[in-house]
């Protein structure tokens, strides 16, 4: 199997922390909600070199007891199926837009709603630091597999968060064949 290094990167994230020190979670149940909102400055599309501005956000359902659910804004949709003070193991998903063919990528192939399912890793080495990988295959307009991974440097100074990290991306030949 042939692979391509699809990306690497570094990210500095703000955000508000709905849990932070002095401010009280929104209890569903008997689970906190956690819910964020933020713009995001990417690639206006899978491989470009123009970038574009796109809302974005994340929700994080936790029992009371669990470690802090930060989720950085590049995480696939995730679920766990099991949670320590340490890490967590779960179920994740990702989808992306459909992909045209006009302006920029006249010529190109046009490209349909995806959707990705597979697992991620979380893994917490000490309060501060938190390291992730996901692994996810194309179940719709493309049936390749993609891996990503990340470190973060989380601080939670007053009500908000900062994170910071590097990024990894690894994805096969399927995956890039549809959409380089």
């Amino acid at each position: 199997m042939r692979s391509v290094l699809r990306s690497a990167g570094c990210g500095l994230v703000f955000a508000g922390a709905a849990g932070a020190a002095g401010a009280e979670p929104v209890t569903v149940f008997g689970y906190n909600l956690n819910a964020a909102l933020r713009a995001e400055v990417a690639a206006s599309y899978e491989g470009g070199k123009h970038l574009a501005l796109f809302p974005g956000g994340n929700l994080a359902i936790t029992k009371p007891w669990e470690f802090d659910a930060y989720a950085a804004p590049d995480d696939a949709a995730s679920f766990s199926l099991l949670n320590t003070r340490r890490g967590a193991v779960g179920l994740a998903a990702s989808s992306s837009e459909d992909r045209g063919n006009s302006g920029w990528l006249e010529g190109m192939l046009n490209i349909g709603w995806s959707l990705e399912g597979g697992g991620f890793v979380n893994i917490w080495t000490n309060s501060w630091l938190r390291l992730h990988i996901e692994g996810l295959k194309g179940l719709t307009a493309q049936s390749g597999l993609l891996v990503n991974t990340g470190a973060d440097f989380v601080s939670h100074p007053g009500k908000w968060m900062i994170a910071a990290g590097p990024r990894f991306s690894w994805s096969d030949a399927k995956f890039n064949g549809t959409y380089f």
